[in-house]
């Protein structure tokens, strides 16, 4: 096993210790590249990994790992995570399939976790329409192009579990259906995600004797944010390069906060009243420096960058042309108001505290697919009386006077909805 290797897959087992929630007892990661396959073994410490924990199972009998078996057949996917995180962990003991009801589940998985018995055919079979599936009375596999792919899975279908049973206390959730789900998810695999899964694939060949700052940052990547950062930083002033480093910090906490996963979510500021800047599209929160944000004219939504903005673009500079007391919009896949989200339901604020600050009622938008005009008309309206809204299967949105009074209105909507949904669900 190379280091290489090694250093891929002890990452991602580090990664995976440090959730906030188990990953059960004895989570497996199964890794494939060159056409070799790598296994870690079963009482792994992921917290400490060693090279003795990773066996490569490239010419084993697999007739006894079916998944790997199903992984080294498919030309889909390189990485899968074995696990049974707790909210996951009820829907295996309870034979629940768990149905998209949320955009990032669609796009990222596919129309539903299905269940399957631990056959290689089966497990294949499943994998080829979704990248999660449940093997009865065993455990989730998440899979993915990469490890970071198949860890983002994790967190998705694990959020998705929680989600689905914990809205049963407003009434259960509306699943988006199977065609409009495989429709995402198929646009999401060959669009969205293609410049992660590029910088990923680039990540993962790193030399772990390398520095750190040349494994975050390729040559090739390097040159292109040096030429980034000298356009932006030749005669600007100071605000516009404070603005591109509160947008890394807030990124940031969103992530320390919990209330994004993966890529997921995009946030915005004012420059001045016809120009933003934005979170990129595609590139997670810890690969992004003030050079990366993007420029945007709110008023025709052209750009100026190295990367291309946030698909949602035009939900920002909707409420912007909307509120012009508005200098900053955040937008989360937070947990809590996902439960709402994937219920398509508005939330009621129950804290008097609260209540003057988001009052009464956090409303819900109708839905619209993500990046579409409609979306951005269906945000603008449900906002109207309150500092944010929930997105129909989507997330939540929120606008502020500037960074920190939008993140803080983040947090408030999501403490209402957590409140709410626990208040009932502990009954």
């Amino acid at each position: 096993m190379s280091a290489e290797i090694f250093y891929t897959i002890s990452k991602y087992a580090e990664l995976i210790s440090g959730l906030p929630y188990s990953a059960g007892e004895k989570p497996r990661i199964i890794y494939k590249r060159g056409g070799q396959c790598w296994m870690t073994v079963k009482d792994a410490d992921f917290s400490a990994l060693e090279p003795e924990d990773i066996i490569d199972i490239t010419d084993h009998d697999k007739s006894q790992i079916p998944a790997a078996a199903a992984l080294m057949e498919s030309r889909k996917l390189n990485a899968m995570i074995l696990c049974d995180p707790p909210y996951t962990d009820i829907c295996i003991a309870s034979r629940h399939e768990i149905p998209a009801s949320l955009d990032d589940m669609a796009q990222i998985i596919g129309p539903a976790v299905k269940i399957v018995e631990p056959d290689e055919k089966q497990i294949a079979r499943a994998l080829s329409k979704a990248t999660a599936v449940i093997v009865e009375n065993s455990c989730l596999i998440a899979g993915g192009r990469n490890l970071r792919e198949a860890f983002t899975a994790l967190t998705v279908v694990e959020k998705s579990a929680e989600t689905m049973l914990k809205a049963q206390v407003i009434g259960g959730v509306k699943p988006l259906g199977p065609r409009l789900s495989q429709f995402m998810h198929h646009r999401y695999q060959a669009k969205y995600s293609k410049e992660e899964t590029e910088i990923e694939d680039r990540a993962e060949v790193f030399d772990p004797e390398q520095t750190a700052e040349a494994a975050e940052a390729p040559e090739e990547e390097t040159a292109g944010r040096s030429e980034a950062a000298s356009t932006w930083t030749a005669g600007k002033n100071s605000r516009e390069q404070e603005l591109r480093e509160e947008l890394v910090r807030y990124g940031n906490l969103l992530v320390e906060y919990g209330l994004v996963q993966g890529t997921w979510g995009n946030l915005s500021v004012m420059l001045d009243r016809d120009t933003m800047l934005c979170t990129p599209s595609g590139l997670s929160y810890d690969r992004l420096g003030p050079e990366d944000m993007v420029k945007v004219s709110i008023s025709s939504l052209k750009y100026e960058g190295i990367h291309r903005p946030t698909s949602e673009k035009d939900m920002h500079a909707g409420i912007y042309r909307k509120y012009p007391d508005v200098n900053a919009v955040i937008h989360t896949h937070s947990k809590y108001c996902s439960v709402f989200a994937a219920a398509s339901m508005p939330l009621q604020v129950e804290s008097a505290g609260k209540m003057q600050a988001l009052g009464e009622i956090i409303g819900v938008s109708k839905y619209a697919l993500a990046g579409t005009r409609g979306i951005t008309k269906n945000a603008v309206k449900a906002m109207k009386s309150s500092p944010g809204c929930i997105l129909s299967h989507h997330g939540m949105i929120a606008k502020g006077r500037d960074l920190e009074d939008a993140f803080r209105n983040v947090q408030l909507i999501e403490e209402a909805a957590r409140e709410y949904i626990d208040k009932r669900w502990e009954k």
